[in-house]
């Protein structure tokens, strides 16, 4: 599955066919072997936005076409496509948020004993609310792509009005200044969100392998959603009445219906115990168009009781129950300073020597760890010295859309992310694209020197090569959100993408000796680091920087390189996936 397990830890182990992805010499003559697709197709791929899962030889992945590939990974070859070319593809008619296709990656598991494959599209059947694009979850046989269920309707897109509000915030917008009275309409997709598959523990009598499938539904915006978390029975595809879920807002300061914001944005995690379901969620300000525009937070006076819904989990990190009942959520931002800093990247959950963790980084460059048990801050990186964490109302830094969207990868006690660390800055009015770009290692139990605080920063790469940030500027284009892919790591031998299309492997130093230092504050050069108040920690090396024929991205919302049954894995946005091999 997306970051190979439920984890979402983006590691494992270098054991069989896989060991030489692992080992350093082998690695160094890592190189394309095929891709695909090997001949034209109809439709073509266009982009690929997903990461493909593999297992049984065959890798899976799904593009913005609406069609579901599943390739030999020995030949790069087409094995079956789902629907055939002969089918309507999976998209709506609603072009405004129907017509995503497949997005994230799939997962791969048995239903009743057979191998399936499972992801999210919209459903282009006209009698699916008209063929504007509602999604449902799509099972397929793993081995013929027949399809063995598509769930009941997941993301609802009830009409396509730019501008209409879901009835669950239709009070709110008759309060907005300027707001227009039209019939309220859902626009929701799971467009980003990578399907996590929890088998319950221990399973219910009589029904062993059985489970749930949960999804992350975001919104299509304009105006933002309310999002969700949602699931379905993995014999079944049927939708469970009990989820984690925004309706029945209300603006009433006595109602207890939770408003999330604008979407999950992520896939879903867990801790592998098969009680527990771990996400990040979006911005709750974006009820105001004026205020979307300007990128500054709403104004509390359009609001009869305040503009903090009652129960309000936006810009959180949230632990539900099977059943999306709430045991905690950790939400490091008053609402007011809300600059559109959504928690994209989604939880890693890490189980270290000092603990249960989930990690994750907001979008604003800050990243967090939290006691997985009770939502309890342990670190927070840059450590800003507030109590629990969290930042006061009266905060002057910018909360807002950095990009730092992707998910770390687990290595032991060490966190692979890329986040805006040391660097961010004391104060500022705007985002700082120039911190993108930059990939962290981080001692999640050990203290930093002279500083004290947790983490430790073990090693950084600023900035990653092959990014806008590393490269010459190109005149009027600035840094992209995605320079980096999201980290995988084998054997302490870290794989990512980047934005300029080139798969690269770096070595931790205490694989392979790290070639130089650099200062853990890269607003300070190595000579003046130390009397600045820094660390000077190892720069690693690169093992080998492979250039994908493309040139495509290979970094954009959440890519990651897959390591699978001997080889690599990567998906680019010009509509190839790569195998690459020793």
């Amino acid at each position: 599955m997306f970051r190979h397990d439920v984890s979402r830890t983006g590691t494992q182990s270098a054991a069989g066919a896989t060991a030489a992805l692992g080992n350093p010499p082998s690695v160094k003559t890592l190189h394309v072997a095929w891709q695909f697709p090997t001949a034209a197709l109809t439709p073509g791929p266009q982009q690929f936005t997903a990461s493909p899962v593999v297992s049984g030889g065959i890798a899976y992945i799904g593009g913005i076409n609406g069609v579901f590939y599943a390739i030999d990974i020995k030949t790069g070859i087409l094995k079956w496509q789902f629907p055939v070319a002969a089918q309507a593809p999976l998209n709506g008619t609603c072009s405004q948020w129907g017509r995503y296709g497949i997005q994230a990656s799939a997962v791969i598991d048995n239903i009743k004993g057979e191998p399936a494959v499972i992801f999210g599209a919209p459903d282009p059947d006209p009698k699916t609310d008209n063929g504007n694009g509602s999604a449902r979850l799509w099972a397929l046989d793993a081995v013929t792509g027949q399809l063995i269920w598509k769930s009941d309707v997941v993301a609802r897109l009830t009409g396509c009005a730019v501008g209409a509000f879901p009835p669950e915030a239709a009070q709110v917008a008759q309060l907005l200044k300027g707001s227009t009275t039209k019939t309220p309409e859902y626009h929701e997709v799971i467009k980003f969100s990578s399907p996590l598959l929890v088998h319950q523990n221990p399973p219910p009598p009589g029904q062993p392998g059985s489970g749930a499938v949960y999804v992350g539904i975001a919104s299509g915006e304009d105006p933002i959603q309310l999002g969700a978390v949602r699931s379905v029975d993995l014999w079944t595809g049927k939708l469970s009445s009990q989820y984690f879920n925004s309706e029945n807002y209300s603006t009433n300061p006595s109602s207890k219906s939770p408003m999330i914001g604008g979407g999950v944005w992520n896939a879903p995690t867990s801790d592998g115990s098969g009680n527990a379901v771990y996400f990040t969620t979006g911005n709750t300000r974006a009820w105001d168009a004026a205020s979307r525009a300007q990128n500054v937070p709403i104004n509390p006076s359009q609001y009869p009781n305040g503009y903090q819904p009652p129960l309000h989990y936006g810009l959180s990190l949230v632990r539900t129950d099977l059943n999306g009942n709430v045991k905690w959520f950790f939400q490091p931002l008053p609402m007011n300073l809300d600059q559109d800093p959504d928690w994209n990247a989604g939880a890693t959950f890490m189980n270290t020597s000092c603990g249960k963790f989930a990690v994750s980084v907001m979008k604003d460059g800050w990243s967090y760890a939290v006691n997985a048990d009770t939502g309890e801050c342990f670190w927070q990186f840059p450590n800003m010295g507030n109590a629990g964490c969290k930042f006061p109302s009266n905060d002057k830094h910018h909360h807002g859309g950095n990009g730092f969207r992707v998910p770390g990868a687990a290595w032991g006690d060490v966190l692979v992310i890329a986040t805006g660390g040391y660097a961010l800055p004391a104060s500022a009015s705007a985002d700082a694209p120039g911190l993108l770009g930059r990939l962290h290692a981080l001692n999640v139990c050990a203290a930093s020197t002279g500083r004290g605080d947790k983490p430790s920063v073990r090693w950084l790469i600023s900035p990653v090569p092959n990014t806008s940030v590393a490269e010459p500027p190109v005149k009027g284009k600035a840094p992209g959100d995605d320079e980096v892919g999201a980290p995988s790591v084998i054997n302490g031998l870290i794989y990512v993408g980047t934005e300029l299309g080139h798969v690269m492997v770096f070595a931790d130093p205490s694989v392979v000796a790290a070639p130089g230092t650099t200062c853990d504050n890269t607003n300070f050069d190595a000579a003046d680091c130390v009397k600045s108040g820094g660390n000077l920690v190892p720069s690693p090396a690169m093992l080998v920087d492979v250039s994908l024929p493309d040139g495509g991205s290979a970094a954009r919302f959440r890519k990651e390189v897959v390591l699978a049954e001997g080889m690599a894995f990567i998906s680019t946005m010009k509509g190839h996936v790569y195998a690459l091999v020793p």
